[in-house]
């Protein structure tokens, strides 16, 4: 639970999900289809802030695998590799040594890193993506309303 935890402190909600559509759109020649250019340059734009957004998340994976693993170095009770043959939750009498891990300079270092990614994210998310996707989700309530009065 606590291993989870921390990892949870670094968990951003993944954007990327808009990205094979936009890239069907635009190699299926559908764009055209599209009348108003604000809608299309909008459509780019908001991809490449998806991007950039995969760009910085990814950026501090190697962090949450690292506080992990200097995490699991605080494990009481913890049966050898070798005589794991059950998942580690099912074994009683583990626990994590708090006190080694409020001294340990290097795994505070790794959860204060990923605290501030993830609050820079998540900024990032707030100021960009959110605006971005208003904005798109507009003007394509827009395109439809014109489409239905030229019909």
């Amino acid at each position: 639970m606590f291993i989870t935890a921390i990892t949870k402190v670094g968990w951003i909600m993944d954007y990327s999900q808009m990205l094979p559509t936009y890239t069907e759109i635009v190699s299926s020649g559908k764009l055209s289809y599209i009348n108003s250019e604000n809608l299309k340059k909008e459509l780019a734009d908001y991809q490449s802030q998806v991007e950039l957004n995969q760009q910085i998340t990814s950026s501090y994976n190697p962090a949450l695998k690292e506080t992990e693993r200097l995490a699991i170095g605080h494990l009481n009770g913890m049966p050898e590799a070798s005589n794991l043959i059950k998942p580690v939750s099912s074994y009683k009498g583990i626990s994590f040594d708090l006190k080694s891990i409020a001294t340990d300079i290097e795994f505070y270092k790794n959860i204060k890193h990923i605290s501030f990614q993830s609050a820079m994210t998540i900024d990032y998310i707030s100021d960009q993506l959110i605006t971005s996707t208003e904005r798109l989700k507009s003007l394509i309530d827009d395109e439809i309303k014109s489409y239905s009065k030229n019909r």
